[in-house]
This record gives C-alpha cells, structure tokens and sequence, in this order.
C-alpha cells in the first residue's frame, strides 16, 4: 500500500476518530448504534496509522504535499551576468 494521506489530514481523521469512541461511552446509543460508531471509528483510526485510504486511491487523490525538489527542477537557469 502506497501512503495517500497527509499529516493534516491524518490529524483530522484521529480526531473525529477519537471522538466517536467518546460518542459511544457519553451517548450510549444501544448496540446497533454502538457497533456502527466502533467501526466507523477503527476505519479512521486504521486509516491514520497506515496513512493510506482506499477511497482516495480509487479517486487518484493524495494529500501528500508534493516535495520542493520537483519545484527547482523546473525552474528555469539563470543566466551568467
């Protein structure tokens, strides 16, 4: 698996993961309701420590910022004065 997912968005999805885990203690939906937010809340959180999301490879999304590298190799040589 090829990582897709960047820091920021990494950082999101723990948060929104952690959060539906607190969901379940503080709200206590009922099992249905408890099974839904504990798998939601694995997928997210299974997510970030893969850094890797399948739904962006089957859309050709990354959030990886592309490098600086690629930045300098394009720009054009200055000439000798």
């Amino acid at each position: 698996m090829e990582k897709n997912m960047g820091m920021a968005d990494a950082f999101v999805r723990f948060q929104v993961g952690v959060a539906l885990l607190v969901n379940i203690i503080v709200l206590e939906p009922g099992m249905v309701g408890m099974v839904i937010l504990l798998v939601i809340a694995l997928l997210l959180l299974k997510s970030v420590f893969s850094q890797y999301c399948p739904l962006y490879k089957y859309l050709g999304i990354s959030t990886i910022p592309a490098t600086g590298k690629q930045e300098s190799d394009e720009a054009e040589p200055q000439a000798a004065h």
